[in-house]
C-alpha cells in the first residue's frame, strides 16, 4: 500500500454520484463542501482511453491522467492536482542541462529507481500504460511509482538485439517523455547513476540466485496461468517464453539481465561489471529448418551460442521462418541457443 492519505474516504461524506462534471480538460464531481486539506493523496495514472475515467484531465491535448484515488474526485481536487501536474511538467519540459537547473517539484530518487526498473527489463509499457504516480498531501513534490502491471519483459516477442542497443525512452507510442527530457539534466543523471550503483549487487544477487528462487515460488501460479491463458498444457513452460523448457527460459533471463546491466553501465559510464553467467555448458544442440518441400536442413550449434543471420536458410519474399511449437514465433538470430528447436516457413499474413 501507499503510504499516502485516504482523500476518498475523506470525500465520502460530500459526494454524490450522480453529480457528475466534465469538459474538455478535466472530469470529476461536483461538492458543495470538499474537505479541509485537498492537497493529497493522488494516485495519477497515464491512460490513454479517459472514456473509461470518472475523474481526470488533460495535461495538453494529448495526454490524459486518470485519477486511480481519489475516484470521487471533486471538481476543485481535479483543478488542484491539474494545476499541479502542468508546474510538474513544466518543471521537467522546460529545464536544460545546467547543473545548478532545480528539480523542485518531483521527488528525483523515486523518478530514478522507477526509470531504471524499465530501462532494465524494457519494459514496453514505460511511458504509455500502467505508468502511476502520486503526491501526497502537505508534500508539494510527485512521486514516481508504484510500478505495475510490468509484463511482456524479457519474454514475451522480446528481440534480444534490444539487450545490447536499445533504450524504452526510444519507444515511439509512448504518450509522455518526461524521463528522456530529466536526462537532460546533469542533477537528474547523477542521481540515476547513484541508484544504479547502489543496487548494483542487487541486481547481482538477482542474477546469481534470485530468479531460480523467484521460479520455485510462483511455479504454481505459472502452471494456472498457462491453464487460464491455453499457452502451453505442460509443466516445462514458462508463460510464453523463447524456449520450451523452464530452466532455460530463466537461463535466458540471467544472460539478458547480465547483458543489459553492463550495456546500461557502459553506456552511463559507471565503473561496474555485473556478474555474467556461463555462456554455455559445452552441449551441441540441433537447430533444423524444414523447407517447403520437406527438406531438413540442420545446424549443430554449441549451447549459448547465437543462431546468427548466416546460418539462417534463404526464403522466398513474404515467407519467414518460425518456432514450430510457438512458443516463441519468430526467429531471433541473437538469440542463445539452449535447447534443439525446428523451425518451419509460414506466410508473413499467417503471423497475426
Amino acid at each position: 500500500d501507499l503510504d499516502i492519505k485516504n482523500l476518498q474516504k475523506d470525500n465520502a461524506p460530500f459526494y454524490n454520484p450522480g453529480r457528475c462534471y466534465e469538459d474538455n480538460e478535466i472530469k470529476g464531481y461536483y461538492y458543495d463542501q470538499n474537505p479541509a486539506d485537498i492537497s493529497g493523496g493522488y494516485l495519477l495514472s497515464i491512460d490513454p482511453n479517459s472514456d473509461r475515467a470518472k475523474a481526470g484531465f488533460y495535461l495538453d491535448k494529448n495526454i490524459f491522467f486518470r485519477i486511480k484515488s481519489p475516484r470521487n474526485a471533486s471538481k476543485e481536487e481535479v483543478e488542484y492536482i491539474r494545476d499541479f501536474m502542468l508546474k510538474v511538467g513544466q518543471e521537467i519540459d522546460g529545464g536544460d542541462n545546467d547543473e545548478d537547473s532545480d528539480i523542485a517539484y518531483i521527488d528525483p530518487k523515486s523518478f530514478a529507481k522507477r526509470y531504471l526498473i524499465e530501462e532494465t527489463f524494457a519494459n514496453h509499457d514505460a511511458q504509455i500504460g500502467s505508468y502511476y504516480f502520486y503526491k501526497k498531501n502537505f508534500d508539494d513534490r510527485l512521486y514516481a511509482g508504484p510500478c505495475w502491471d510490468y509484463d511482456l519483459l524479457y519474454l514475451q516477442h522480446f528481440d534480444p538485439a534490444f539487450i545490447n542497443s536499445g533504450s524504452v525512452l526510444d519507444n515511439e507510442e509512448a504518450e509522455i517523455d518526461w524521463d528522456k527530457n530529466l536526462l537532460n539534466k546533469a542533477e537528474y543523471i547523477s542521481i540515476v547513476k547513484k541508484e544504479m550503483n547502489m543496487y548494483a549487487r542487487v541486481w547481482d544477487r538477482l542474477i546469481k540466485r534470485g530468479l531460480d528462487d523467484y521460479y520455485w515460488k510462483i511455479q504454481y501460479s505459472l502452471l494456472m496461468d498457462n491453464a487460464r491463458w491455453n499457452n502451453k498444457d505442460g509443466t516445462e513452460c514458462l508463460s510464453n517464453g523463447h524456449y520450451e523448457s523452464v530452466d532455460n527460459n530463466i537461463r535466458f533471463l540471467k544472460y539478458a539481465l547480465s547483458e543489459r546491466l553492463n550495456f546500461l553501465a557502459d553506456k552511463w559510464n559507471i565503473e561496474y561489471d555485473f556478474l555474467t553467467p556461463e555462456k554455455g555448458n559445452g552441449m551441441l544442440h540441433r537447430v533444423t529448418f524444414v523447407t517447403d518441400e520437406g527438406n531438413l536442413i540442420v545446424k549443430s550449434i554449441a549451447d549459448g551460442e547465437c543462431i546468427g543471420e548466416d546460418l539462417v536458410p534463404e526464403c522466398s519474399q513474404g515467407r519467414h521462418w518460425v518456432n514450430e511449437k510457438a512458443y516463441d514465433e519468430y526467429l531471433w538470430t541473437d538469440l542463445p541457443v539452449y535447447e534443439d528447436v525446428t523451425y518451419v516457413l509460414v506466410d508473413e499474413a499467417a503471423d497475426s
